[in-house]
């Protein structure tokens, strides 16, 4: 047996939420916030693909011999961790821009490239929207 160990870091855009982790297309778990679980497997050829909503990560595969063992850090997009949030706290300058003598617009370019941003991995990017680094160790 070989061991696949999934490491998922600590996030605020998905905190709350679980990732479904399916192996060679069978649901086998579930993943939470910075958890780390461990997956004894057989060895040979494995597709690993992890699941929220209906968003999900690209079909990772690899293969393990008899004793190998990898690990597979899991996270959100790309700048998610980060983008949200500034999507949520700046979107009130369009509710103060209406209501002050300054000109703010220009800094309404900042929540509506990251909302355009996020939006991608929610729709177009939905397939990428978690992303999956691995590391072989022996």
């Amino acid at each position: 047996m070989s061991k696949l160990t999934i490491k998922r870091n600590s996030e605020w855009n998905n905190r709350s939420r679980f990732f479904k982790v399916y192996i060679d297309g069978e649901k086998i778990d579930v993943i939470g916030d910075n958890e780390i679980k461990d997956f004894q497997l057989k060895s040979g050829k494995h597709k690993l693909v992890l699941k929220i909503d209906w968003c999900r990560s690209r079909i990772f595969e690899f293969d393990l011999n008899e004793g190998d063992g990898k690990i597979v850090e899991v996270s959100g997009f790309k700048y998610g961790n980060i983008l949200t949030p500034v999507v949520f706290l700046l979107f009130p300058l369009f509710y103060i821009d209406s209501h002050v003598e300054y000109n703010l617009q220009f800094l309404l370019v900042i929540p509506i490239l990251s909302f355009a941003y996020v939006m991608f991995f929610v729709t177009f990017g939905k397939n990428r929207y978690i992303r999956l680094v691995s590391d072989c160790i022996d």
